[in-house]
């Protein structure tokens, strides 16, 4: 999904909006959470949980900014801000 939205982005020459960065930046964020938990490999509960937790947290956050993203899109044309949604 990353390698798509680069290639939008260098070849074709779409300019990504600041929520679509948002969002993959959290992405990378949590493929890196995963990889590092399956590196470390807690061996008790407690490190697992919070490896669990921060998963889960960057996953919400993504989830959160994803969801704004289509809310915006679903705005009537004549509501839509003319140069960029804010957070």
């Amino acid at each position: 999904m990353l390698a798509f939205g680069y290639y939008l982005q260098l070849v074709v020459g779409l300019d990504p909006c600041p929520l679509c960065i948002i969002q993959r930046l959290l992405l990378f964020a949590v493929g890196v959470a995963f990889l590092v938990a399956a590196l470390h490999h807690p061996a008790g509960r407690l490190g697992a949980r919070l490896y669990g937790g921060v998963i889960a947290l960057l996953a919400a956050l993504g989830i959160a900014v994803a969801g704004r993203h289509v809310w915006l899109q679903h705005i009537p044309a004549d509501q839509r801000p003319a140069c960029g949604p804010a957070l």
